[in-house]
């Protein structure tokens, strides 16, 4: 059994010395920022002392006048220039260190809390994927990757500061009071805000981001590990507990502190002791998800956020009860299987066949990766190095050797009972997570992508079952790739027919004229309102809808898997 003080102490440990790791990046940045200071008033205090006239003065007149504008504006882009680069650096270094610091501490630490040697073993021989690494580092923000906003802050670094030399030789400023609007631009009014301010924000929310997120990505590599133990690998939602804790915050009035609540939608108040299986999202509410404070995406959520994750080795019994869920209902939703007490063996279920055997590993092309899109957000997938057919996984996707043979396989058979003869026309087929997929589908059909949306959870045979339940053959592992390899066949036969889908126009005459046909098709086959939901509920539900191609893409599946 793991010792569960051990590992909360080394996770502990491991977050204190990140945290003067970042401590120490605030003071190397703010180091910058007094010499970028320093260096831009040394240059002015030499302009003015050169060029401004009788009274002090310093404008753009009377640089004209001496034929200097062009080269003061230049001077002042090259002293920003060389400087400005050492604050991105300093940022993108400390990230960098900081996640590979975590990653490697997180299997340290769980080494030193497991007694279990086979397991020690393993966790040995893991280490940290270089392209694990670059998507945790790169993680986009509101759109934007780490050096998309490391630029973004350089460029409005170099902006703030020329437009207020600029305001001040258009107005004809002195030097005192140039260099002070200057320090303003650099750091505000107290010496905490301005362009220092803000690197502050992406450091605090950047080193935060990846310290988290390396935890909960090597907590992921850790967890197959662990299958077969009894165990589940956990992480708890902890904040702080002050009064910062959004939507609340502390600020300085007139009468004293005073505690205000922000009007936004994050909550982080109400994460506090909400458990999740390593793997899983946190639901943040508002359509939000995240595996990991600091990675919903969103700067509300992420911004300066000073949630944490405290990480657990649970029994079945201590997950059910930190969850409010039964014992009975986590081992379905896992899949955990109860040993016979006799025998020592697994109680029989319905599942493929166990027998031991040499699968594939799966790996992706890094080379080969596509952009696709579900439910408005970009996704890129990679190529899986080890299938005959064209499958194409998220990061965020995790699936097995096993599920990754089992589904080449799978795909394979549907093209043969629907005699497609060239599979090179297939349509690629996107593994995305749960969360991802975003709504209640188990997988979906694009035919305007030309992509088929598969949900991993599908290739868990433990839940295939209660995933098909409402479709047509739900004990048949082939049903709902059947149904969406329909989906792609009707569609494609309206391509050949008419070129594709080139505008949205397109899209809705194709999907109207296949209503009307497979409604003509269903009262041929003699299926109506009453006796619909002899297909399945999925295709009565559809029905009353008027989505007759769903109805009889359900009656096909049904044909063709003999029922």
């Amino acid at each position: 059994m793991p010792d569960k003080k051990t590992l909360s102490y080394y996770t502990a440990e491991l977050r204190r010395i990140e945290e003067s790791r970042q401590a120490d990046t605030e003071k190397e940045v703010k180091k910058i920022y007094k010499e970028i200071l320093k260096d831009l008033n040394g240059f002015l205090g030499n302009e003015y002392a050169s060029y401004s006239n009788n009274e002090g003065v310093l404008s753009v007149a009377v640089l004209q006048e001496k034929a200097r504008y062009a080269k003061f504006l230049q001077e002042v882009d090259q002293h920003l220039n060389s400087i400005t680069p050492k604050i991105s650096k300093t940022i993108k270094g400390t990230v960098q260190d900081t996640y590979n610091a975590v990653y490697a501490g997180m299997v340290d630490a769980v080494t030193k809390s497991v007694d279990d040697e086979e397991l020690v073993k393993n966790l040995k021989g893991l280490s940290l994927r270089p392209e694990v690494m670059k998507r945790a580092i790169e993680n986009p923000i509101s759109g934007l990757t780490l050096p998309d906003t490391l630029e973004k802050h350089r460029k409005e670094v170099i902006y703030n500061i020329k437009q207020q030399i600029n305001i001040g030789l258009m107005t004809g400023e002195r030097y005192d009071t140039m260099a002070k609007n200057v320090k303003k631009a650099i750091s505000g009014d107290d010496g905490r805000g301005g362009s220092y301010g803000k690197a502050m924000n992406i450091v605090r929310t950047e080193v935060h981001r990846v310290q988290e997120s390396g935890m909960m990505d090597c907590a992921e590599d850790i967890s197959p590990s662990l299958e077969g133990s009894g165990l589940i690998y956990t992480a708890t939602w902890r904040n702080m507990g002050d009064a910062n804790v959004r939507p609340s915050y502390r600020v300085h009035t007139s009468k004293g502190w005073k505690t205000v609540i922000r009007k936004t939608t994050a909550n982080h108040q109400k994460m506090e002791g909400v458990t999740i299986r390593v793997g899983d999202k946190f639901d943040l509410g508002n359509g939000v998800f995240a595996k990991c404070p600091g990675s919903s995406g969103t700067p509300e959520n992420d911004c300066r956020c000073r949630c944490y994750l405290e990480y657990e080795l649970m029994t079945v019994e201590e997950f059910a009860k930190a969850t409010g869920k039964t014992v009975d209902e986590v081992k379905k939703e896992f899949g955990i299987v109860d040993k016979d007490k006799s025998t020592g063996e697994d109680l029989k279920i319905d599942t493929p066949s166990n027998k031991m055997q040499n699968y594939k590993p799966v790996t992706v092309d890094l080379e080969n990766q596509n952009i696709v899109k579900r439910s408005g957000k970009n996704i890129t997938v990679s190529r899986l190095t080890n299938t005959q057919n064209k499958v194409y996984i998220s990061s965020e996707a995790k699936i097995k050797p096993k599920q990754q043979q089992e589904l080449d396989r799978n795909i394979t058979s549907v093209l043969d009972m629907l005699k497609v003869k060239d599979k090179s026309i297939q349509p690629m087929v996107a593994i995305l997570s749960d969360y991802e997929m975003a709504n209640n589908a188990v997988a979906s059909y694009n035919p305007i992508q030309n992509v088929l949306y598969v949900r991993q959870s599908l290739l868990d045979y433990n839940k295939l079952p209660i995933l098909q339940e409402q479709l047509a053959c739900a004990d048949d592992k082939h049903s709902t790739i059947l149904h969406e390899y329909i989906h792609w066949l009707d569609a494609e036969k309206y391509r050949t027919k008419n070129g594709g889908f080139n505008s949205p126009d397109d899209y809705s005459k194709y999907i109207n004229e296949l209503r009307a046909k497979c409604k003509v098709k269903l009262d041929n086959a003699g299926i109506d309102e009453y006796n619909v939901l002899g297909i399945s509920e999925y295709a009565s539900d559809e029905y009353k809808y008027g989505k007759y191609d769903e109805t009889y893409t359900e009656y096909r599946v049904k044909k063709f898997l003999g029922e």
